[in-house]
């Protein structure tokens, strides 16, 4: 079972403030699929404005924005 919450989602609050992976902050901008195989839970905490520190590190791009080869 996955579970999503985003309690303050709204036709305002339409950007992610923070995102949590079972309990834990997760400030990655994908999850991947064996992070939700055995199940989980996905809290998202919403706002009017988006967070523009959160995933701008390199570290939290997906692979496919990375500059790997």
């Amino acid at each position: 079972i996955i579970n999503i919450t985003a309690p303050e989602n709204s036709r305002e609050n339409i950007y992610i403030d923070k995102m949590y992976l079972n309990g834990e902050e997760w400030g990655k901008n994908y999850v991947r699929y064996s992070d939700l195989m055995d199940g989980a839970s996905l809290h998202f905490e919403m706002s009017d404005q988006p967070n523009k520190n959160r995933g701008t590190d390199p570290s939290e791009w997906p692979y496919s924005y990375s500059k790997d080869e």
